[in-house]
């Protein structure tokens, strides 16, 4: 992974980030606003990796060479199950885990403590996309065949179900923090694909 600033030239950009093996793959995401960023690193393609947690404080960029060599924050270290970031609040990071949840679940890490704690545990369906817009998660079950959606405030309380009334499969929910709206797509076997608005504050 490199590190570009604008105005320079591409050959000076340093290398941040470079996995132990070549064939493994790094992926970075940054969330500015909170001031973090995570990169989780895969062996191959079936989704299990680990992740690394750098806090992007105030002058970050003067020193990047320290900032990234810090590997402190590690988790997920021995590749045993799937563990992404699905965004950031309140300077703590929000993952979908499989460790010990083969359904998945959402846990919140806190980098100034290094905690972990579970904030939508692990349900009979099987969780398959996560989105933090507007202060909720969105996520995506599956059962028999067919998607729904929970809506979850901040502290894992699910405050909305997201249900449509003929078998069909939904994905989206994308925003912001500050966002008070989003929008989703419906897709069904005998119904022309439709986008939908939700509004967070009415859950309409």
């Amino acid at each position: 992974i490199y590190y570009h600033r604008l105005g320079t030239k591409q050959s000076d950009d340093p290398v941040i980030f470079k996995p132990e093996k070549d064939t493994w793959i790094a992926s970075p995401t940054v969330f500015a606003e909170q001031g973090l960023m995570t990169i989780a690193t895969y062996k191959s393609s079936d989704g299990r990796n680990r992740v690394h947690v750098f806090k992007l404080d105030a002058g970050w960029d003067k020193n990047l060479a320290k900032l990234f060599a810090d590997r402190s924050h590690e988790l997920s270290a021995e590749f045993g199950y799937r563990f992404w970031p699905v965004g950031a609040h309140k300077r703590k990071l929000l993952f979908f885990s499989e460790q010990s949840a083969p359904q998945g679940k959402i846990v919140r890490y806190d980098p100034a403590t290094k905690q972990l704690a579970v904030v939508v545990p692990e349900t009979k369906h099987t969780l398959v996309e996560q989105e933090l817009t507007g202060e909720r998660l969105f996520l995506e079950y599956i059962e028999d065949v067919k998607s729904y959606v929970a809506v979850h405030d901040m502290s894992g309380a699910r405050v909305d179900t997201i249900k449509m009334s003929f078998p069909s499969n939904m994905w989206g929910f994308g925003g912001r923090e500050k966002h008070r709206e989003t929008f989703f797509g419906v897709e069904a076997f005998d119904k022309p694909y439709g986008i939908y608005r939700y509004d967070i504050a009415t859950k309409k």
